[in-house]
């Protein structure tokens, strides 16, 4: 018995040391051996590549009023009276223009307080969104809110008595 307990300890260093030579024979047989480290290290990072859908968007966006109207009356400036309603209208451009599907979400509010929310198209070719409208019937600040790409810009009216 003690012979069996002897050989067993033995053969386990030799199949350890058949093991190690047999896996330095194969790196050193494929040239790997030469390009491994001895120890980890943590990898270093240069660059990232982005696929193309990813990739930041270099557009820029711009808001302007279109339109204020009460009745056939078109009331210049920021601050526009309010008798029995007025409409009021924005407008997006996206420069340099999006590819044909791309599209801008359009909030309302009206003293900070959600009124609509929409999409609207982007011309392809001109980066314009339609003229979008609102009639307003109250006094207080209106904001009409686009955002594209998450990007934002907004166009504020103050509505006044008139």
């Amino acid at each position: 018995m003690t012979d069996q307990k002897h050989d067993q300890p033995e053969s386990k260093p030799r199949l350890e040391a058949s093991r190690r030579k047999l896996l330095k024979g194969v790196a050193a047989g494929g040239g790997i051996a030469a390009t491994l480290p001895r120890q980890w290290t943590k990898p270093v990072v240069e660059s990232v590549l982005l696929p193309a859908h990813a990739q930041v968007s270099l557009a820029t966006l711009s808001c302007q009023s279109v339109g204020q109207q009460m009745g056939s009356n078109t009331a210049p400036g920021p601050a526009v009276p309010v008798g029995a309603g007025v409409n009021l209208a924005a407008q997006l451009t996206v420069t340099p223009p999006p590819p044909a599907g791309f599209t801008a979400t359009v909030e309302t509010f009206l003293n900070n307080a959600p009124q609509t929310s929409q999409s609207v198209a982007v011309d392809p070719v001109t980066g314009l969104t339609p003229a979008v409208p609102i009639f307003v019937n109250v006094i207080g600040t209106v904001e009409m809110r686009f955002t594209f790409a998450s990007m934002t810009c907004s166009v504020f009216w103050n509505v006044v008595l008139g």
